[in-house]
C-alpha cells in the first residue's frame, strides 16, 4: 500500500470548513428520513451517512457512474437521498464554503439511545458540541459533536427507527472505521457517548483488529493512523466489485486515490470528500 503523507494530509482538509459551517449554521435543513417504515432502533451501529458538500452536482457526476448511484434531489434542492437500486444508501447536504476552501467531508450518524444525555457525555470527555440537539423534521432528534482531536459525528435518535442491518451488496455501504491518533482517547469518548467497548475480531488476513462495538453490535473499526500529522475522521467504505478498476474510473471521473491495494483503497472526490472501497469475492 502507498503512504503519500502529502496527499493524506489533503484527506480531511474538510473537518475545519465543517465547524464553520455547522458553527455559522446552527439549525439543520429538513433531512428526510433514514428508512421509509417503522423499525427498531439499534443504538450503538452507524446508521446513515451524509456527504457535505459545496457543489452537489459535481457529487453526482462523480458518484454516479463511479458506484451505479442514483440520486432524489429534495423539495428545497438542499438535500439529496442516495439509491443503489431501490435501497437508500447515503444523504448528501448542500453547503456553502469561502470559495478557496471548496471542501465535502462524509458525515456519520451514530444510533443513541438519548440524544442529549450522549452529548452530554462527549462534552464531559473533552468533546464539544457544534450542532445542539434540536427535533429535525422527517430524520428524528440529532446533534453533532467533535472529540478532542476534533473527529466529527452526528448523534441520531431516528423518528422511523434505523435500517435494518445487513450484508452489503456492491455499490452499498460496506464498513467505518474511525481513524485516530489516540485510540485510548477515543475509546473513552464513545464509552461515554454510546457505552461503546473496545474489543478485538479476526481481520481478513487472520490477524486481530480492533473494533468498537456494543453489545453485539458492531460501530466499525478503531485503526490508529500510521503517518504523523493526519487528521482523525470516519472514513466510509463502499463495497465493489474490482478495487483497481474503481480506483481508475474515479481518476477518469476526476478524483484521487490517496491509497491503494488489489482489495482496499482510499479515494478523495473532486472536492475532497475521501472515502474507502473494498472487495469481498468470498461473499459473492
Amino acid at each position: 500500500m502507498r503512504r503519500d503523507r502529502s496527499s493524506l494530509w489533503r484527506w480531511w482538509p474538510a473537518l475545519g470548513v465543517l465547524a464553520l459551517v455547522m458553527a455559522c449554521e446552527p439549525q439543520i435543513p429538513r433531512l428526510p428520513p433514514i428508512t421509509s417504515s417503522p423499525s427498531p432502533h439499534t443504538p450503538g451501529r452507524i446508521v446513515w451517512i451524509d456527504l457535505l458538500t459545496p457543489d452537489p452536482e459535481e457529487a453526482r457526476a462523480f458518484y454516479g457512474p463511479l458506484f451505479d448511484w442514483t440520486f432524489e434531489v429534495g423539495k428545497d434542492e438542499t438535500t439529496t437521498t442516495i439509491f443503489r437500486g431501490e435501497k437508500p444508501v447515503a444523504g448528501m447536504i448542500s453547503h456553502d464554503v469561502d470559495a478557496d476552501r471548496p471542501a465535502a467531508v462524509w458525515l456519520a450518524s451514530l444510533s443513541v439511545v438519548d440524544v442529549d444525555a450522549a452529548t452530554r457525555g462527549a462534552t464531559s470527555v473533552l468533546g464539544r458540541v457544534l450542532v445542539k440537539p434540536q427535533e429535525a423534521p422527517d430524520r428524528g432528534r440529532l446533534d453533532v459533536v467533535i472529540d478532542a482531536e476534533n473527529t466529527p459525528i452526528a448523534l441520531l435518535r431516528s423518528s422511523t427507527g434505523d435500517p435494518p442491518a445487513a450484508p452489503a451488496r456492491n455499490g452499498e455501504i460496506l464498513w467505518m472505521d474511525l481513524w485516530t491518533n489516540d485510540p485510548t482517547g477515543a475509546a473513552r469518548f464513545y464509552r461515554r457517548v454510546a457505552g461503546l467497548e473496545v474489543t478485538s475480531i479476526p481481520g481478513a488476513d487472520g490477524s486481530p483488529r480492533r473494533v468498537l462495538r456494543r453489545g453485539r453490535t458492531i460501530t466499525g473499526g478503531l485503526v490508529e493512523l500510521p503517518w504523523p500529522g493526519v487528521r482523525a475522521n470516519w472514513l466510509p467504505y463502499v463495497r465493489v466489485a474490482d478495487v483497481p478498476a474503481t480506483a481508475n474510473r474515479a481518476r477518469s471521473l476526476g478524483g484521487k486515490v490517496l491509497l491503494e491495494t488489489p482489495d482496499v483503497a482510499i479515494l478523495q472526490d473532486p472536492r475532497g470528500g475521501a472515502l474507502g472501497i473494498q472487495s469481498r469475492p468470498d461473499e459473492d
